[in-house]
């Protein structure tokens, strides 16, 4: 499977999750888009187990291959001379480091994919908590608007519960009355406020309120 092909399932996966994911959001379902979300970074996790597996099994191929190589000729190199079996020596060798690189050549692309999964899973998961953080947020808006109109109808329950306040009592036509202040006899009352002025016998002088 080429490198490609092992990407695809990658970027399929990121694709189909966050068209859902935006779906759900743009219809206000958040709980929804937050669960898209989530399915999308376990099916990156079970991708990456495949890969993982893909790993140990070509892994195996070649340790098969290594050993095949390592045992290949030792039975006949009992009947042959000292140059022929280290010729045969160095041979194996060869066939053994051609192997060790192909097997990194052929292993490369698998890491290389684990390594985008987690470079995507990463990116979910900060979608993930962008999700959550706006769903709070939302909450902390309604919470606070319903606390905002249970504190009014409150204020308005209680101005229909409290006593009615008496009515002002009439207006004083202006006349000489007692000086409220009892410094002298009387005071004027000019129907709206005391004066200045005051009388004491008849006598009538003035001293500011």
């Amino acid at each position: 499977m080429g490198k490609n092909d092992l990407n695809k399932r990658i970027l399929d996966i990121a694709a189909i999750t966050e068209k859902e994911a935006q779906r759900a959001a743009d219809a206000g379902d958040l709980a929804e888009a937050k669960r898209v979300i989530s399915n999308g970074i376990r099916d990156l996790r079970d991708y990456k187990r495949e890969l993982t597996e893909a790993e140990r099994s070509i892994r195996e191929q070649f340790q098969d291959a290594k050993l095949k190589n390592r045992a290949s000729g030792q039975t006949v190199g009992m009947f042959v001379g000292s140059k022929t079996r280290a010729a045969m020596a160095r041979g194996r060798a060869a066939e053994g480091r051609r192997l060790s690189s192909n097997q990194a050549a052929v292993l490369q692309p698998y890491a290389r994919a684990k390594a985008n999964v987690d470079r995507a899973i990463a990116a979910m998961d900060r979608a993930k908590a962008d999700v959550t953080n706006e769903a709070a947020r939302m909450r902390e808006g309604k919470s606070s608007s319903a606390t905002s109109a249970t504190s009014a109808q409150a204020t308005v329950t209680q101005a229909r519960a409290a006593p009615t306040a008496p009515p002002p009592p009439p207006p004083v036509p202006a006349q000489w009355a007692t000086d409220p202040h009892g410094r002298h006899q009387h005071r004027w009352w000019d129907g709206t406020r005391w004066t200045e002025h005051v009388s004491n016998d008849g006598v009538v002088s003035s001293d500011p309120v």
